[in-house]
Parts: structure tokens; C-alpha cells; sequence
């Protein structure tokens, strides 16, 4: 049976045999490049991944290889990589730059391990700042995000009815705040460059924070890419589904597919998608309170609805309890009871000495006569 032996890493050694304690010349480091990078790259995230570089040189090297991350990558990101180099968001990663500088050709040299790390800090759209790309460590999935400020807001250029603000918590350094409208409506196309796949689309919003907030309960949204189906939704946009800034709340509008097109198919590591949406509510009253951020395309799915909850944490109001005043009774309804109850006793007492009178004339009457002398005189 083998065992091994728990000194250090770079010195232990697979031993073998019969029990004789024979050990053979066989350590860990000695184990394929090949082999060490899939034991590595199982280990989930990037983190777990480069704390084993510390423990020797065989790992430092299985770390840095490509065969490590690229496992670890979604599909079409290395080429997404490539055609946005870490030079091209070096500057800048908001939607507000504008930059001038032509975009940086392709880097066909970046190797695995730089493709991981510059997704992971994220970049913008070498085309298009307002388009800004990244991935999640924790689930892997490429985000998409199109910021708000490259869309059509209606009423947006007027300061009476929105306002630009500077975004925490954002890919973005700004956004736009709802001030105050009755006809809301956000609209938009933005040309991506992603991988063949299921997308789901949700738009990323907050509400004020200073507390006001009006919006109707439901808000129609639509996503489609061009030429594709409409896909239509209503999402919830009520006080109590929208988090307060600086939180933010993702609604979910529907799940897009990106397919190659038939002369694609041989080369459909990424495509470039046009993906128009719209957001809007012409229902009658006005509207305020609400910050958006953009809307944000990421692989995989997400619930259908956030569930309902205030998520502030505020103190119950308590309520004084109401004290009622003592019915105050009517001195003459008290009187009258009073009269009806007396009357009634005499009806019944005079009706009890009638009952009695009458009783004793009919005992009298049952009484038998006496014999008078002259009575018997005669019966006699």
C-alpha cells in the first residue's frame, strides 16, 4: 500500500512495497506539468489557485502555465481578451472617458493566466467605452454591462427631470437620477462581442438615497438581438423590491440566445451582437426617486423575481392606543326605564291582589251554609 510521507513537498517521496520501507526515487514535484495544472485548476477560484504557487517550485511553474487557466476561462474570452488588451483599460474603465487613441491591436501572445486576470479586473469596449466587460470569480459567468449613458433617456438632457450623478459600486463612474417625470422611457442598441450561448438580461437600478421614491408597481421592459425575437416582460419596480443606494437590485427581463449564423459556424469562438432593449412606463402620475445604472447581460440564469422586502431596517411606529370616552347615559332614558319598570311592578301587584280577591270569593262560595233551627225543624 503507498503512503507519503508529510515533511515538505519538495523533498516528499511515494514509497512502496512490501513494508520493508524501501522508498523510491519518485517525489511530487517530479509529477507531470500536465497532471500538477488539472489538479490545480480544479480548485475552483483564482485566489486557491495562486496560494499554492508558495508551496514549491513545481507548483510556481504549474500556476503560471496556460494549462492552468485556460480551463478556468468561459469560452470566446481569450479571444475577447486578445481583441481588447490590458493597454486599451489601462486608463480608464468608465463609461464617461473619451479617449481619442485609436484601439490597440490584437495581442495574440497574452497568455492564459493574463486573460484571467485582466477579466477579473475588468475592461471597456475597445469600440465602445459604454460597453464594459468582466467576470465573476465566484461563478465564473462573463458580465456584460452597458451603461446608461450611452442610452436614449427621454427628457435626459433636461436638468428638471434627471441629473447625472457619480456611481458607487459600479462598473461605471456615472449614472442618471430620476428627478421627477411622468413619461419614462429608456431606450438603446449596443453592440457586444460575446460568445455563443444563453444569456439572461436584467436591468441594474437603485432607488434614492434620500428616501424618495414613486414608482408604479409594474414597468414593461423588452430585449431582443436585432433581427431576433422580442422578448417582452413586466418587472417589478415597486419601493419594496428596489434596494436603497448604494445597494442595487438586478430585474430580470428575459434570457437571450446567441447563435452563429450558418457562415459562422466554423468560427463562432465570439460573435458581435446587437442587442436592443427598452425600458418605459407611460402609466398616468409621476415618477422619482429612481438611479439606473445600465443593463447588465451575464451567462447563466437568475431568479424571476427578486421577493418583496423592505430593505431598510426601520423602527415599528408605535401607535397610542386610542382611549374611547364612557358613554354617558341619557338622564331621561334612565327615567324612563326607570317609570316603565315601576309600572310594570304595580301591573303585576295589582294583578296578584285581584288574583287573590277573586280566589277568596270562590272559596267563600264553596263554603257550605250552616242549619238554621227552622231548616231542621222541617227536615225533621
Amino acid at each position: 500500500m503507498a503512503t507519503t510521507s508529510a515533511s515538505d513537498p519538495r523533498t516528499t517521496r511515494v514509497c512502496g512495497g512490501d513494508g520493508d520501507g524501501d522508498e523510491s526515487d519518485t517525489r511530487i514535484t517530479d509529477l507531470p506539468e500536465a497532471l500538477l495544472s488539472e489538479v490545480l485548476r480544479r480548485l475552483g477560484t483564482a485566489s486557491d489557485v495562486c496560494r499554492t504557487a508558495t508551496v514549491c517550485w513545481s507548483f510556481a511553474s504549474a500556476v503560471r502555465s496556460n494549462l492552468t487557466w485556460a480551463p478556468l476561462l468561459p469560452p470566446g474570452c481569450h479571444r475577447l481578451c486578445q481583441s481588447n488588451p490590458p493597454s486599451s483599460s489601462s486608463s480608464s474603465s468608465s463609461s464617461s472617458s473619451s479617449s481619442s487613441s485609436s484601439p490597440s491591436p490584437p495581442d495574440p501572445s497574452l497568455s492564459s493566466m493574463a486573460c484571467y486576470r485582466h477579466l477579473l479586473r475588468g475592461f471597456p469596449d475597445s469600440k465602445c467605452s459604454h460597453v464594459h466587460y468582466r467576470l465573476e470569480e465566484s461563478t465564473g459567468a462573463l458580465q456584460t454591462s452597458v451603461s446608461v449613458m450611452g442610452m436614449s433617456v427621454v427628457w435626459g438632457n433636461d436638468s428638471q427631470y434627471w441629473k447625472r450623478i457619480p456611481l458607487e459600486g459600479s462598473v461605471f463612474t456615472e449614472g442618471m437620477e430620476l428627478l421627477s417625470v411622468c413619461w419614462f422611457e429608456i431606450t438603446g442598441t449596443a453592440t457586444c462581442s460575446l460568445p455563443p450561448g444563453r444569456y439572461t438580461c436584467a436591468w441594474r437600478v437603485s432607488r434614492s438615497r434620500d428616501g424618495n421614491y414613486c414608482f408604479p408597481d409594474r414597468t414593461e421592459a423588452t430585449v431582443s438581438i436585432e433581427g431576433g425575437p422580442v422578448i417582452q416582460s413586466y418587472i417589478r419596480t415597486g419601493r419594496g423590491v428596489i434596494a436603497r443606494y448604494p445597494r442595487w437590485s438586478e430585474l430580470r427581463v428575459g434570457t437571450i440566445e446567441v447563435v452563429p449564423a450558418d457562415d459562422e459556424k466554423e468560427h463562432n469562438e465570439l460573435l458581435s451582437v446587437a442587442i436592443k432593449f427598452r425600458l418605459f412606463n407611460f402609466d398616468g402620475g409621476w415618477r422619482d426617486g429612481m438611479i439606473v445604472d445600465g443593463l447588465v447581460i451575464r451567462t447563466g440564469t437568475m431568479p424571476d423575481d427578486p421577493e418583496e422586502e423592505d430593505p431598510e431596517e426601520e423602527d415599528p411606529v408605535e401607535e397610542d392606543p386610542v382611549e374611547e370616552d364612557p358613554v354617558e347615559e341619557d338622564p331621561e332614558e334612565e327615567e324612563s326605564e326607570v317609570s316603565e319598570e315601576s309600572e310594570e311592578s304595580e301591573e303585576c301587584e295589582e294583578w296578584e291582589e285581584e288574583h287573590r280577591e277573586e280566589q277568596d270569593r270562590e272559596d267563600d262560595d264553596s263554603k257550605p251554609e250552616p242549619f238554621s233551627d227552622e231548616d231542621g225543624e222541617g227536615r225533621r
